[in-house]
C-alpha cells in the first residue's frame, strides 16, 4: 500500500475512512478498512491532519498546504486564499461543511466560514509563541485549541475571541475532546507505535453531551503514540507525541 510515514486517520462513517501522511500520501477506504486505495493529493508535502464532515466533504492539512475534497477524496484541490506556503498546519476541525478551524506552529489559528475557499487569521487571545497541535469544535461557535506548555484556549464565538484556560500542567498537549449527539457506547484507547494497547481511557456507554479526557502517562516513556476513539458507528485514530 505505502511505506510512507502516516500521521492521521479519520472515518466519516463505518465504511468511509481517510489516512494522510508524508509525501502527500492520502489513502481511502470505502469498506471499513478492508482495502485501501491511494488518492492523488497533488502535493509532496507532509500532511499532518484530516477531517471529514461527511463521506464526501473533507479537509487535509500539512506543511504549507490545505487541501479540500467534495467527492470523498477522488479529487483534491489546494486552497490558497489566506494560506501561507511556509505555514505548518497540524490540526483541523470542521463543525459543518462551511465552518472550520486549522491550527499550527507559531500560534497559528485559521478560520473559514465558506468551506475553505478563504481563510483568515485569528489572533485575539492566542499566544503567538506557542505551537498549537489540536483543535475541536462541538458546534459552530464553541471550540478548544491545545498546544505547547499545557496551553488550552477556548472560544464561544467561533474564534473571534480566545480565552486561556488553566489546566494544571505544563506538558505539551495533543488532547482529545468529543461530543455525542445521542447516547452511545464509547471506547478511547492509547496505542504505541508497534500497535500495542497501552491504556484504556474510556470503555462505557455515555449520555449525549461534550466530554474531555486526560491521559495520565506518568509511567510511559516519551515518544509517538496513537489514540483511537470509537463512538457508536464512528471511529477515528490520531497521532500524539508524549514529551517529558
Amino acid at each position: 500500500m505505502t511505506t510512507d510515514w502516516l500521521s492521521a486517520v479519520t472515518f466519516a462513517d463505518k465504511n468511509n475512512g481517510t489516512i494522510v501522511g508524508a509525501n502527500g500520501t492520502i489513502l481511502h477506504t470505502a469498506n471499513g478498512g478492508t482495502t485501501w486505495i491511494r488518492e492523488q493529493s497533488g502535493t509532496t508535502q507532509t500532511l499532518c491532519a484530516v477531517s471529514f464532515v461527511n463521506a464526501n466533504i473533507g479537509i487535509a492539512v500539512g506543511l504549507g498546504v490545505i487541501l479540500h475534497t467534495t467527492n470523498g477524496g477522488a479529487t483534491w484541490t489546494s486552497q490558497t486564499n489566506g494560506v501561507s506556503a511556509t505555514g505548518s498546519y497540524l490540526g483541523v476541525a470542521f463543525s459543518d461543511a462551511l465552518n472550520g478551524t486549522v491550527v499550527g506552529f507559531g500560534g497559528t489559528v485559521l478560520r473559514t466560514i465558506d468551506g475553505g475557499a478563504s481563510w483568515s487569521k485569528q489572533t485575539n487571545g492566542i499566544d503567538p509563541y506557542k505551537n498549537l497541535f489540536g483543535v475541536s469544535f462541538s458546534r459552530q461557535s464553541t471550540g478548544i485549541v491545545v498546544g505547547d506548555g499545557g496551553m488550552v484556549f477556548t472560544t464561544t464565538d467561533g474564534g473571534s475571541h480566545w480565552t486561556t484556560q488553566v489546566v494544571g500542567t505544563t506538558a505539551c498537549l495533543f488532547g482529545v475532546s468529543f461530543s455525542l449527539p445521542s447516547r452511545s457506547f464509547v471506547m478511547l484507547k492509547i496505542f504505541d507505535v508497534m500497535g500495542r494497547e497501552v491504556a484504556t481511557l474510556i470503555e462505557e456507554e455515555l449520555s449525549a453531551g461534550a466530554y474531555a479526557k486526560q491521559w495520565n502517562a506518568s509511567g510511559m516513556p516519551s515518544g509517538v503514540y496513537f489514540y483511537r476513539l470509537q463512538a457508536g458507528t464512528s471511529s477515528e485514530t490520531k497521532r500524539l507525541i508524549l514529551q517529558k
